[in-house]
């Protein structure tokens, strides 16, 4: 994965990229401690990183092989199938799975079944998890990798991969290894091999994330799309271990008998999901391929189509609308309710006698400071909200009333920022910090340290913040 983060920054160096290893806890299956869980933690300081610089906080997990299943534990909790702390959905702009095995692999089952399949088949797979192609057998990782669908479930303790929560677009991208057979150098007419996989993972299972965890199924978001990488790679590459080195080169000669053997990439699976005695070569076949073929299972990652689709989709999903400018004109929308990025302040931008101007509800400091409702509103009774301020205005206390009908999900966010909070039950829009919003002359600017609206005609203006509230004009 260190080479694809290099890829893409050669293709878009303003990407941040943060990289993700649970290679020491590859073992375990993607609902035990120290995996899933550690990933949605990390996906929330990443995207907490992005906002503390203005950013919007969303989150492009790009995950290869199982890397995919631990993505959909992190995003859900426990009443869903995930973790006790997942990441919040509103964090992930888009989860990019490559070569994930959404409905397990042939290379997956329980140690007996490898153990009842023959020693020499037993004695390939061992090799194969020696050369990092395989989970370690008898692992909960190999146990549940293993090849379900809704007549062959997981084996017994294998918690089944949950959907993503809805909303969240779903890239698959999958890798396809054809072998070109040749005789003396020279290509085989009509007698290429298609393995129908990257040599581990079929391409069912790539491309297998609808419907593999039963119905009902959240609506993926906006952009979701499958995509396949093609490769083609010789007979005489596979046979001889070209670019294998060590334990993957014993792999070559039975490779070889597997391809005198096999008629196509469905001979090659149906024999592996049965494991029976003999079909060494096939595994051998596979694991070859998936080490050898640029397109292969351990190397798709660095191959640059990879790259290039993993940034068109990332440009493609508008994550950012506003990362032209800091500023949103809001006006279009007919102004805008927010929140602060931490729910503590909570404002609008709307029309107050015809005019354009800004509302803050109370916060505890300044309710503090603020005067009587007889002082401010003599002629009757009403409740104080810190100042709004009108185009030719002062900025000051509000008489009565406060924010109309609060909170609404304005459509000012959809085009807008994208952000929201859950507070009290409710879910406010929220306004990052280092951004703001304009409605006429009149503008609100969140910063850490509260939020300022000023009128640009007048100069009044107010900063409201947890200690209280300053008038300006």
């Amino acid at each position: 994965m260190q080479q694809l983060g290099e890829n893409l920054l050669e293709r878009e160096p303003d990407l941040a990229i943060f990289l993700f290893d649970y290679s020491k806890s590859n073992g375990r299956w993607a609902d035990e401690p120290g995996t899933s869980d550690c990933l949605a933690l990390f996906i929330e300081a990443v995207s907490e990183s992005h906002r503390a610089v203005g950013g919007s906080g969303k989150v492009v997990i790009v995950a290869h092989s199982m890397g995919g299943i631990l993505a959909r534990f992190a995003l859900n909790d426990v009443t869903n199938g995930g973790v006790g702390q997942p990441a919040s959905p509103d964090r992930v702009g888009a989860v990019i799975t490559i070569d994930t095995p959404h409905r397990g692999s042939p290379f997956g089952g329980t140690l007996a079944e490898f153990k009842q399949a023959g020693e020499l088949f037993y004695q390939t797979m061992t090799k194969a998890e020696d050369i990092g192609a395989v989970p370690h057998l008898g692992t909960r990782a190999a146990t549940c990798l293993s090849l379900y669908d809704d007549q062959h479930p997981l084996p017994a303790g294998c918690a089944r991969p949950p959907y993503l929560p809805e909303g969240i677009p779903v890239i698959q991208i999958q890798g396809r290894v054809i072998v070109e057979k040749l005789l003396f150098g020279f290509p085989i007419p009509n007698n290429d091999i298609d393995l129908l996989s990257d040599g581990i993972v079929g391409d069912v299972s790539q491309h297998g994330y609808n419907a593999s965890a039963g119905s009902p199924q959240p609506k993926p978001g906006v952009g979701s799309a499958m995509h396949t990488i093609a490769c083609r790679v010789s007979s005489d590459e596979l046979v001889s271990g070209k670019g294998l080195e060590g334990a993957a080169r014993d792999f070559a000669r039975l490779a070889g008998a597997g391809l005198e053997l096999v008629g196509d990439g469905a001979d090659l699976f149906a024999s592996l999901f049965t494991k029976k005695v003999g079909d060494a070569k096939y595994a051998a076949l596979g694991v070859v391929a998936s080490q050898s073929a640029p397109c292969g299972h351990s190397r798709i990652v660095n191959h640059p189509d990879v790259a290039q689709r993993v940034v068109d989709t990332i440009n493609g999903l508008a994550l950012d609308p506003p990362s032209q400018g800091q500023t949103l004109d809001v006006e279009p929308f007919g102004g805008a309710q927010f929140s602060s990025p931490l729910g503590s302040l909570t404002c609008a931008l709307e029309k107050l006698d015809d005019d354009p101007g800004a509302i803050c509800d109370l916060t505890a400091g300044a309710s503090a400071i603020a005067p009587t409702w007889q002082e401010v509103c003599p002629d009757g009774g009403g409740s104080i909200s810190p100042g709004w301020i009108v185009l030719g205005d002062k900025a000051g206390w509000m008489c009565a009333g406060g924010i109309a009908s609060w909170p609404v999900n304005q459509a000012w966010n959809a085009g807008g920022f994208g952000e929201q909070i859950v507070k009290d039950g409710f879910t406010y829009d929220v306004l990052p910090y280092g951004k703001t919003l304009k409605y006429g002359n009149i503008s609100c600017a969140m910063a850490k340290d509260g939020v300022t609206c000023s009128n640009s005609v007048s100069g009044a203006a107010f900063k409201l913040n947890s200690a209280g509230v300053t008038f300006t004009g």
